[in-house]
């Protein structure tokens, strides 16, 4: 797959993510710029950056599938 497709798919689902759920959008942008930092303090390659900035953004794109209702559910969690 090509980058830029790569990047146009990335882009697509951020901006469902935000208009789903902001506070997950703005939780993902923060755990990445928290990530590629301590992979720049590691050193890592500019490919491994993207990978790891790439998994970063997506890693609670799975709410997108998750009703709203209970991603937003008030209370106790656990039963």
């Amino acid at each position: 797959m090509s980058s830029t497709v790569k990047n146009m798919e990335l882009c697509f689902l951020m901006h469902q993510l935000s208009e789903k759920d902001e506070l997950t959008f703005l939780h993902s942008y923060r755990v990445t710029k928290i990530a590629l930092s301590f992979a720049s303090f590691l050193k890592l390659t500019d490919q491994q950056k993207r990978e790891i900035q790439f998994g970063s953004l997506i890693h609670d794109i799975g709410k997108l599938y998750v009703p709203a209702h209970i991603l937003t559910k008030k209370g106790n969690y656990r039963k």
